[in-house]
């Protein structure tokens, strides 16, 4: 087999067997998952290089060119999620991208033998089917997919991919965000963001920090909460 052949065959049969296995705390979740819409590589205009990890790069999807001759093979709620998408491929109000794609790194060949390579396509192919059975506002959704699914690996490393909600900012952005506001309100400027005190177990303040005001906003409160809240929800599954 090529390894291109080699990463379908084993994609292919590790998503069956996914399935077939599904732990019973993500069976209803599964079965009750929004639809994924199906998609030719031909059909996403690509934006600029998003970043990129030791297998995957992941795209900005600047625009959609649906194909109405592949939608007779497709469900009628697959031609509406992708109509759906379709229309709010943009925000409204910042008119910057929805949505991201990822799919292998053409190079991995040139690193990696052929076994390696079809695992790292068998691990895109169950970030899959993680993604599609997860229902929480705080991770990532799974959104489209390539139409001939995990056999869509036959065609090279980016054949088969993932279309994700796009992420205008990072955590680590955001960090950075942060330590400039405080460097301003440090520096005399005034500064919108409220502050909050640090309670200790019971709801009095901690030992360590009594008459202080802790420079924690709200906001890092409330990322902080949907963050952990995530995790737990994860946890609840026995994914993590």
């Amino acid at each position: 087999e090529s390894p291109h052949e080699l990463a379908s065959r084993v994609a292919q049969q590790v998503k069956a067997k996914f399935v077939k296995n599904l732990p019973q705390s993500l069976v209803q979740d599964y079965d009750n998952r929004d639809c994924v819409a199906p998609y030719s590589t031909t059909e996403i205009i690509l934006g600029p290089l998003l970043g990129s990890g030791e297998f995957s790069h992941v795209y900005e999807i600047k625009s959609f060119r649906p194909d109405t001759s592949l939608e007779t093979a497709l469900s009628p709620e697959e031609i509406k999620t992708r109509r759906h998408m379709k229309r709010r491929e943009r925000y409204h109000d910042t008119k910057k991208a929805c949505y991201a794609v990822k799919h292998l790194r053409p190079t991995l060949l040139d690193t990696y033998s052929k076994v390696e390579y079809a695992q790292s396509a068998t691990d895109l192919a169950l970030e899959a089917e993680f993604l599609s059975s997860l229902q929480h506002p705080h991770i990532i959704k799974l959104r489209g997919i390539s139409l001939a699914g995990a056999g869509a690996f036959e065609n090279g490393p980016k054949g088969y991919f993932l279309i994700i909600d796009r992420l205008n900012e990072t955590l680590d952005s955001r960090i950075q965000r942060w330590k400039k506001q405080k460097r301003k309100k440090w520096s005399g400027k005034k500064s919108k963001l409220p502050r909050i005190s640090v309670l200790g177990p019971g709801g009095s303040k901690d030992d360590s920090n009594v008459g202080k005001e802790e420079d924690i906003t709200e906001e890092q409160v409330h990322v902080g909460l949907q963050i952990s809240s995530g995790v737990q929800y994860l946890h609840e599954k026995g994914i993590m």
